[in-house]
């Protein structure tokens, strides 16, 4: 399907990046052991993955890490394209977001969902993935 300026959601989502470990038909894989999946297979991180994570960074205080889901199990069985958290601390808050071209999708399974306007106001999509992570840090430690 096309949007906007003919970007297609196959389109977007390569500009983000890609997973090495790639989704076995036929099989479920729960959502912990998917993201775990993730972790261990990253493929080469885009500049927008990084550009992000050295924003949240800087906003956090702390150095966040992304991880790219796209293909993989926790794409296609959790609908989850990339997650973030704080480095050397997998599972103590994560952050999941669903990229789409879709201008009509609010919600979905992700923590929060984020069009191409990613690639015009990055600063903007930093500060709103920062805020959900600081967030899952605060109920996490409280």
């Amino acid at each position: 399907m096309r949007y906007q300026d003919g970007m297609t959601g196959r389109l977007f989502e390569a500009k983000i990046g890609n997973c090495t470990q790639r989704h076995v038909e036929g099989t479920y894989v729960s959502y912990h052991k998917a993201l775990d999946l993730v972790r261990k297979n990253q493929g080469k991180k885009s500049e927008i993955i990084r550009q992000l994570e050295e924003k949240m960074s800087v906003l956090l205080g702390r150095r966040v890490v992304g991880f790219v889901a796209i293909g993989s199990t926790l794409d296609l069985m959790h609908s989850i394209d990339t997650f973030f958290e704080f480095a050397g601390h997998p599972g103590l808050a994560t952050v999941t977001v669903d990229f789409t071209v879709n201008t009509h999708k609010t919600c979905g399974k992700a923590d929060l969902v984020v069009g191409l306007e990613v690639f015009e106001h990055i600063d903007q999509t930093a500060l709103s993935i920062a805020r959900e992570l600081r967030a899952k840090l605060m109920r996490a430690v409280h």
